[in-house]
């Protein structure tokens, strides 16, 4: 978790690291990061994400997580790949995570990962060595190499996948999630043509915070956190939730309801990194 260290706590709290809790402290910082980042409905940890988008022409495009890091891939779609059935009846379905395949008659179901079958001739191996000579996939030229990622989720016989756009990007001023397409730089969608692609389009990017850029006053309002559950977990028979005692404190697992209150109790350092409307 980048939101807070066990030194960050010490610092900011300015406490010892003589009290034998320090397995406890770093137990609670993912918990405590957790209920932050529902209250403010973001991720905070530098992230990949890709997805799909509806791009209507006016050449930007919103972007639901951010800070954003790094514009990795930027694709329109395009016929990548077709499944032929021989015998039987099959149901394909493309996820964010892999590829599912079920066999209506007797609803056996074999999903295969993303993570796992990188590319589509990898994907292609694995499904048509269960599936063969039942089922059979072929790649368009060109696109045996593509990174499985880049297809797009759905269901059927027909495979589309993502190709790269070569085109001008910026960030809108004063924007860390708007990007702006150069007006003087058409989409190059074939050899022959150049036009804008006014359907969809699929952006990979990173986005949120590293240890290193994560904001001090995140940082102060999770160690904040952290320091006032402590001091309500040593109150006796407080009837939190399954206590043990350590010499002369009762240490308490940590109770998500009061670790809720509490980040309400610091709305007003969290609240400006509530996620913004889209």
């Amino acid at each position: 978790m980048a939101i807070l260290t066990l030194a960050n706590y010490r610092s900011l709290t300015n406490t010892t690291a003589a009290d034998g809790f320090n397995a406890y402290i770093q137990s609670l910082i993912p918990v405590v990061q957790t209920a932050i980042e529902n209250y403010i409905d973001r991720t905070l940890d530098s992230t990949r994400y890709y997805q799909w988008f509806n791009y209507s022409g006016d050449r930007q495009i919103i972007l639901p997580e951010y800070p954003v890091t790094q514009i990795v891939y930027i694709g329109y779609p395009a016929k990548v790949g077709t499944i032929a059935y021989t015998t039987g009846s099959y149901n394909v379905e493309i996820t964010k995570t892999g590829v599912t395949v079920t066999n209506d008659a007797t609803f056996a179901q074999d999903t295969y990962t993303l993570a796992t079958n990188t590319t589509l001739t990898m994907l292609k191996t694995e499904i048509e060595d269960d599936y063969g000579p039942n089922m059979s996939l072929t790649i368009e030229t060109g696109y045996t190499a593509m990174n499985s990622l880049l297809l797009r989720t759905g269901s059927g016989k027909e495979w589309t996948g993502a190709v790269r756009l070569d085109t001008n990007t910026r960030f809108i001023d004063r924007s860390d999630r708007i990007i702006e397409f150069a007006y003087n730089t058409p989409f190059v969608m074939s050899y022959t043509n150049d036009y804008i692609y006014n359907d969809e389009l699929f952006i990979m990017w990173n986005a949120g915070y590293t240890a290193a850029t994560m904001p001090s006053d995140l940082q102060m309002a999770c160690s904040m956190i952290i320091k006032d559950y402590l001091a309500i977990s040593k109150i006796a028979d407080l009837g939190l939730i399954k206590s043990q005692t350590i010499t002369n404190y009762s240490i308490t697992y940590a109770d998500q309801n009061l670790i809720s209150d509490l980040v309400k109790k610091y709305s007003g350092i969290l609240d400006p990194y509530v996620k913004k409307l889209l």
